[in-house]
């Protein structure tokens, strides 16, 4: 009974595989890939890895699916003008971006200061040149 469930298990990870790379459209490809990532977890718990077959299922089946799944939805053809206003718009969006990580590296410069002085005795002491 355990052999007959390997093989169909087996067998059905390879055809879902062979499916996932000969599809042409991508969002039914990403689906292929997260039965085979399924079915793979439940070989993987069955052969006794179980942190192994949570992973797989998590990460591959799960977030990876979701990832592929977003940019294939993102995914579309453009005109020329509508590619220059999308770019004018993200380019208005992010006009701030630099500035505000500039501030926060200026905070976080001004917070940490008076540790970064306390912690020079102690890599003095760690290497060896500490006071005696």
């Amino acid at each position: 009974m355990n052999l007959t469930i390997m093989l169909i298990l087996l067998i059905g990870l390879v055809v879902s595989a062979v499916v996932c790379a000969m599809l042409s459209d991508l969002l039914k490809a990403a689906i292929a890939l997260a039965a085979t990532s399924a079915i793979l977890s439940v070989i993987l718990f069955i052969v006794g890895a179980p942190l192994a077959a949570v992973f797989e299922l998590s990460v591959c089946a799960g977030m990876i699916t979701v990832v592929f799944i977003s940019a294939c939805s993102m995914n579309r053809t453009r005109t020329h003008e509508e590619y220059v206003k999308w770019q004018k718009e993200r380019n208005r969006r992010f006009v701030l971006l630099p500035a505000i990580l500039f501030a926060l590296a200026a905070i976080m410069v001004m917070v940490l200061r008076p540790h970064i002085t306390d912690i020079e005795p102690v890599l003095a002491v760690a290497n060896g040149s500490g006071v005696q």
